[in-house]
């Protein structure tokens, strides 16, 4: 079917079949619940239909909030993403088995499967190929657990609430002591209405309102719990409301229910999570919530006089109230475990801007116009028209546009307001919101979502998805997975280690290491001290980081390059010494950590023959060095700030 429109939608499917209690199980026993998810985005809907923008990171949050607040620890996730037919046909084989492995009489298994990307009325288009709603629904049967709930953002959602033509019944939620059978299909949309995203809130709007309403908009009695039936119905008001007058229309979530039985699901427990932002009762409005990046992770319209909590990782978060013409902001810092206050007084009035979009446009609707090359001097003088354009090829000296699906080449500058998908190569500077591809340049700078790679002197990043920087200088913002490789790498969450540590050549040496998941920098100094030979070292080194998930233990190879001094007077009579290690840590207390490893030493020197303790593996002499490699040992300690480190072991706090 053509769609003229920009289709994404949001569907909730929820499948729940609980057996009755065999008669070996007594009543009494012990029973504990253990929540699964397969969750899947996918921003390609084939050759024929527009790239989504939002359809992956919708599926991020989704599991985000799942980790913090959901039940669902990482071990029991899958995340796929660009996913194709075959790609989610093997994510359902593997959670089947995962499902099977864990299946036991006192444990109750939970299943959430969440698709955010585009359909049609036969089903979930992947790429070029199609699962339909048929196929779906068989595979999500087949899965071994007794309770499923089914999350589908995608277009003409309402088809698979048309397949069977069910009817509504009473509350479908379950908890331990009630028995119910049957089914649950929830859509976001009729089958015959486009659902809607939003370039405004970067998100569609089911799913951004979904998910503010599971970290505590819909907790209704204020419990501290929110159960599938308050999130729905949260969710439902709120994109209904917010899509009356956008250019796709209204949005109309539906469902079928085949259920007997009354209970409560708890989907989230706000008492779980690491912090906690609480607007007081006086608080009165639409309340907007935007992390450091500028993403919007909550919105609430807040009438109540009652406290409303919102649950939230900690870290620092923009608060914005908007009531009546009145804007208020304010920055507000969640400490972990604890509850943060906002009342009015803590707000300051701001100038109002900002616009939203519908999905159906996404910022490339009706008011984006298409240009397959500009050439541009300096923004007034361009073949582009006024407005919000989009370019394929662009030549500039000073360029300016909305957005980029193809290359542009800049002798100066290349700026996008909004995105790039393609590559951006400007002597100087490149600048953009989105990037989905490469910048190469001088400075390169895109602040908002981030995947592909970054190439130049200064390389920043807002939220760095998956790819590489390649710099002197390179940052991003928290939460990113980028690769940095560099003289100096920086990440908010990333590492930042104070190292102490003894080696077979130097008896001590300090460093400081800093940088991103995957990849640091490391600064040391050291001393021989232990000999008639000292000597003292400035060195520079890079390394790579592994850490296993769920285990306190880690794995740094590194290089580091030694400048050697007799003293500190004499810096420019020195040897270079190059030393090759391989650390295997263990870390204690979430924030300290030991490790031992060995190491290659290359010594080059015009005046010393020999570091090494241990027998040398190759000396000798050239023209006017001499030369030296030999192998040795090392052993020390870190301490890792809980503001300034990342590692994945689920005894510490931070993701």
């Amino acid at each position: 079917m053509q769609r003229n429109l920009f289709c994404h939608a949001l569907m909730i499917l929820l499948w729940g079949v609980i057996g009755l209690r065999t008669g070996n199980l007594l009543a009494d026993d012990p029973v504990s619940v253990r929540r699964f998810a397969l969750i899947t985005g996918a921003n390609s809907g084939g050759s024929e239909r527009i790239v989504l923008r939002y359809a992956e990171s919708d599926a991020r949050a989704f599991a985000g909030v799942l980790h913090e607040i959901g039940g669902v620890h990482k071990q029991d996730e899958l995340l796929i993403l660009e996913s194709s037919r075959d790609a989610l046909l093997d994510g359902l084989h593997r959670m089947r088995l995962r499902l099977a492995q864990a299946a036991d009489r006192q444990t109750r298994l939970e299943l959430i499967f969440y698709y955010s990307g585009h359909s049609d009325e036969r089903g979930l288009l992947l790429g070029e190929d199609i699962l339909t709603f048929a196929e779906l629904k068989q595979e999500l049967n087949g899965l071994p657990a007794l309770v499923k709930i089914g999350i589908l953002d995608s277009c003409a959602s309402g088809a698979m609430v048309r397949l069977k033509g069910g009817h509504r019944t009473a509350p479908f939620l379950i908890d331990d002591s009630t028995e119910v059978r049957g089914y649950a299909f929830l859509t976001s949309s009729s089958a015959d209405e486009n659902a809607q995203e939003s370039e405004r809130i970067g998100a569609s709007y089911f799913t951004h309102y979904l998910i503010s309403g599971m970290r505590g908009a819909a907790d209704n009695n204020r419990d501290g719990r929110v159960t599938l039936n308050e999130s729905y119905a949260y969710a439902f008001d709120e994109t209904l409301n917010r899509t009356v007058a956008s250019r796709g229309g209204a949005q109309h979530p539906n469902y079928d229910f085949q259920l007997a039985g009354a209970g409560d699901l708890v989907l989230t427990d706000l008492r779980s999570t690491d912090a906690v932002i609480a607007l007081a009762p006086g608080l009165v409005g639409r309340v907007f919530v935007r992390d450091m990046n500028g993403r919007l992770v909550a919105e609430i319209n807040k009438t109540t006089q009652r406290k409303v909590q919102i649950a939230l990782p900690r870290g620092r978060y923009n608060v914005s109230v908007e009531t009546g013409g009145e804007l208020r902001s304010g920055i507000v810092r969640l400490q972990p475990g604890a509850e943060t206050e906002v009342s009015g007084l803590q707000l300051t009035v701001v100038e109002k801007k900002g616009s939203a979009g519908s999905k159906g446009t996404g910022g490339f609707g009706d008011d984006v116009i298409r240009r397959k090359f500009a050439a541009t001097v300096f923004a007034n003088v361009s073949t582009n028209p006024p407005g919000k354009v989009e370019n394929r090829l662009a030549a500039n000296v000073i360029g300016s546009g909305y957005s980029l699906r193809g290359g542009e080449l800049g002798l100066v500058r290349n700026k996008r307001d909004y995105s790039v998908r393609g590559i951006q190569h400007a002597l100087l500077m490149n600048q953009t919101l989105h990037l989905r591809g490469i910048q190469l340049g001088a400075l390169n700078v895109a602040s908002g979502e981030v995947t592909g790679a970054q190439l130049g002197f200064i390389n920043r990043a807002g939220h760095f998805e998956k790819g590489v920087q390649m710099g002197v200088f390179n940052a991003t913002n928290e939460k990113s997975d980028a690769y940095q490789l560099g003289v100096i790498n920086y990440m908010p969450d990333g590492q930042l280690s104070f190292v102490a540590w003894t080696t077979d050549t130097a008896l001590f040496n300090f460093g400081v290491k800093l940088g991103g998941r995957h990849t640091y920098s490391k600064f040391t100094v050291g001393t021989r001290a232990y000999s008639e030979e000292n000597w003292v070292s400035l060195g520079y080194g890079f390394g790579f980081h592994f850490e296993l998930a769920n285990v306190p233990l880690w794995l740094e190879p590194d290089v580091t390059f030694n400048w050697l001094m007799g003293n500190w007077r004499d810096m420019d009579n020195g040897d270079f010494l190059f030393r090759q290690n391989l650390a295997f840590g263990v870390r204690l207390y979430n924030s300290f950590s030991f490790f031992v490893g060995p190491l290659i030493n290359f010594l080059l020197s015009e005046n010393r023959s020999t570091v090494a303790v241990a027998p040398a593996l190759k000396k000798g002499r050239t023209s006017e060095y001499n030369y030296e490699i030999s192998p040795g040992f090392f052993a020390g300690f870190q301490i890792e700030p809980r503001m300034g480190r990342f590692n994945t072991w689920k005894g510490n706090l931070d993701d």
